[in-house]
């Protein structure tokens, strides 16, 4: 819905990543990222679509990278926007 409402293409195909899940398409998920290399991702919003289950715990792959390559830039009311680090 994001992509919709700002006008802009989700940086990935994945436009609902809690639907990645699996080992192989979150490592894809990364390849993605890592060629298209958006400057900001919503990691986290209001929604919860996890049954209780944290994005750490179902995406560790994809949550780690994330982690990894991007830091907290901005958070606004429960959305928590993360920017790309600088090499």
């Amino acid at each position: 819905l994001i992509p919709y409402l700002v006008k802009k293409p989700s940086c990935t195909k994945y436009h609902f990543i809690w639907a990645v899940g699996s080992k192989k398409r979150q490592l894809q998920f990364i390849e993605e990222l890592k060629v298209l290399k958006p400057n900001y991702i919503l990691l986290h919003g209001p929604q919860d679509f996890s049954g209780g289950i944290s994005a750490a715990e179902r995406l560790p792959y994809a949550y780690n990278y994330i982690l990894d390559n991007y830091s907290n830039n901005k958070e606004l009311n429960e959305w928590v926007f993360y920017k790309r680090n600088k090499l």
